[in-house]
């Protein structure tokens, strides 16, 4: 059997281009939303006039949907100026961010969360909460399972 990949493999994979267009085209709102609500023309915006955004700090536009249970529900959204700022950030220092993610998880045995960044099959986001491919991330559970010497408080051994 395939070994499982670690953290370091799944950033090596993204170039800094990907990682900043991932992040500011498919990034800024939550998955959860219709896909009506994209930040891709805004990508394209900063792409073609390269804006030069105020570095001064912007505060989270704020905004209340109400659920079907007739209670609010609090969103919070980026200021996209802010936020474009950001991306294009971590896309400069992507060679760094990879080395120290590298560095940090190269003797990690398992993934422990499948929550991170990675490129995504038929989606050009980089994230999902809900992701989960076992040929890719592997299936730690039964290796952590098995040879447990605890079970409901108890010893086994």
């Amino acid at each position: 059997m395939a070994e499982s990949k670690h953290y370091y493999d799944f950033t090596n994979e993204l170039s800094a281009d990907e990682i900043y267009e991932g992040l500011l085209a498919h990034g800024l709102f939550t998955e959860k939303l219709p896909p009506v609500f994209t930040t891709k023309a805004f990508f394209d915006y900063c792409e073609s006039q390269s804006p030069a955004f105020p570095k001064n700090p912007a505060e989270y536009i704020y905004h209340e949907s109400m659920r079907n249970i007739n209670t609010p529900r609090p969103l919070g959204i980026p200021n996209p100026a802010a936020y474009q700022r950001l991306c294009k950030y971590i896309s400069e220092i992507w060679p760094q961010l990879q080395q120290y993610f590298e560095e940090e998880t190269k003797n990690q045995e398992h993934i422990i969360s499948r929550t991170h960044i990675r490129k995504m099959k038929d989606s050009d986001s980089l994230f999902s909460m809900n992701y989960r491919n076992w040929k890719d991330d592997g299936t730690p559970e039964p290796d952590l399972l098995l040879g447990a010497r605890y079970r409901r408080g108890a010893a086994l051994g």
